[in-house]
């Protein structure tokens, strides 16, 4: 074995190795690249587009409706009227608690006691 004229040898070998996998990376890009085609093509129906926009549509719609209605009971008007109805609510069952003596429908721990259930609803402003 000649160590130098082998040298030259294996660095044409390495290139031509190089050669070889560029030009099979470029055709398999170029297979790729087509199969990707056909694949959107076929996807990409008039009627597959319609329904992709019209399911799109409707979740971004429901989505802003719900953040709506969500700032509207929050924030806004609605509040005070979703407020108005739980105060009235709480002071229906606190009439029927503690004006009529009717029991609740759960057994009460200690620390929950008719007084300090009455306790607390004051406390929150009902």
């Amino acid at each position: 074995m000649e160590r130098r004229g082998s040298i030259p040898i294996i660095t044409l070998e390495v290139e031509h190795m190089k050669h070889q996998i560029k030009v099979a990376l470029t055709e398999y890009e170029a297979m790729l690249s087509k199969e990707i085609q056909d694949a959107v093509d076929t996807y990409c129906t008039p009627e597959n587009v319609h329904r992709v926009v019209s399911e799109t549509v409707k979740r971004v719609v429901d989505d802003s409706l719900k953040s709506e209605m969500h700032d509207y009971f929050r924030y806004g008007p609605g509040h005070f009227a979703l407020l108005s109805v739980i105060r009235e609510s709480i002071g229906k069952h606190i009439e029927k608690e503690f004006i009529t003596g009717v029991a609740p429908t759960r057994v009460p721990h200690r620390k929950d006691s008719r007084m300090h259930r009455l306790k607390r609803l004051l406390r929150l402003g009902v």
